[in-house]
């Protein structure tokens, strides 16, 4: 369907600096809706960052360490 990514950019790029339509000696050409093009440039970056290895955003629960009251610690530790 598409190329891979880097075309897919440039094809977007060379969509909006050109008409939709061309017609030359009888013969039409129409390119792919840059809407479309954005699509798939937004599924295909969304399928790659699934991917990849490393999480984009993870949620974590911090839990101090030490006791709640504020009080300094017994051990001897400032």
């Amino acid at each position: 369907m598409f190329g891979g990514m880097a075309d897919l950019d440039q094809q977007i790029e060379d969509a909006a600096s050109k008409p939709q339509q061309v017609t030359v000696d009888g013969t039409t050409a129409i390119q792919r809706p840059i809407e479309e093009l954005i699509a798939a440039d937004r599924y295909l970056s969304a399928k790659a960052a699934a991917r990849s290895k490393g999480r984009g955003f993870n949620i974590a629960r911090l839990v101090p360490g030490g006791t709640v009251s504020g009080d300094p610690p017994q051990d001897g530790r400032s």
